[in-house]
């Protein structure tokens, strides 16, 4: 034997899918909710949830069709799912009397660990070359409203007023970001005074440079 019953169809409510995508340390709230078509003379509801394909189990207090799912910004990163499950009633607490929808996936990802570097200090009027990681997106922004994208940015020919701090914003492939930076200190070139250009000497006599 097994349990029969009605047609469940879940949703997210303002979402065209039963799946959500989330960026570690972000709080944020959902509505779940579950359409149960007729099949049961007196139903009764609970949703369940399970963490990382583990085992499910009962939501205290969750017992209707509805459900908000408020998720707090420490929630650690993996895949959570949820369900309702249907039952007659005084059937419920027996899992093998029980229907169950598709569960709704929650996947919380992992924001990106992000570096940031440079070769520098540089001398004036060489490359100064600017390098991050932790993502497959880069934005960087520096001195004099500098703007460039990728892992790996370098200014040409590079001049005083370049210096200072110079940050990335790094994404990854989920969408989650992550900022970093670096200092860069760019030296002047050496003021050179020689005492004249151009000068004559009587052989067998001296001359200072």
């Amino acid at each position: 034997f097994r349990p029969c019953g009605p047609q469940l169809i879940p949703a997210i409510a303002g979402q065209n899918t039963i799946s959500s995508n989330l960026c570690g340390g972000v709080a944020a709230s959902y509505t779940y909710s579950c359409t149960v078509s007729a099949g049961f003379n007196n139903p009764v509801f609970q949703w369940q949830r399970r963490f990382n394909g583990g085992a499910w189990s009962d939501i205290p207090g969750a017992a209707a069709t509805t459900y908000i799912n408020n998720v707090p910004s420490s929630a650690p990163v993996g895949v959570y799912e949820y369900r309702l499950t249907v039952a007659e009633a005084g059937n419920i607490a027996a899992p093998q009397c029980r229907i169950s929808s598709l569960p709704i996936r929650l996947t919380i990802n992992p924001n990106p660990v992000a570096t940031a570097a440079s070769n520098g200090p540089v001398c004036e009027g060489t490359n100064l070359q600017l390098t991050a990681t932790g993502g497959n997106q880069y934005a960087w922004s520096g001195p004099n409203a500098y703007t460039a994208s990728g892992a790996t940015v370098t200014l040409s020919n590079a001049t005083p007023p370049q210096a200072g701090n110079y940050a990335v914003v790094v994404t990854n492939a989920a969408g989650c970001i992550a900022t970093a930076s670096t200092t860069v200190a760019i030296n002047t070139k050496p003021t050179i005074n020689a005492a004249f250009t151009d000068t004559a000497v009587c052989a067998g006599d001296s001359i200072v440079l």
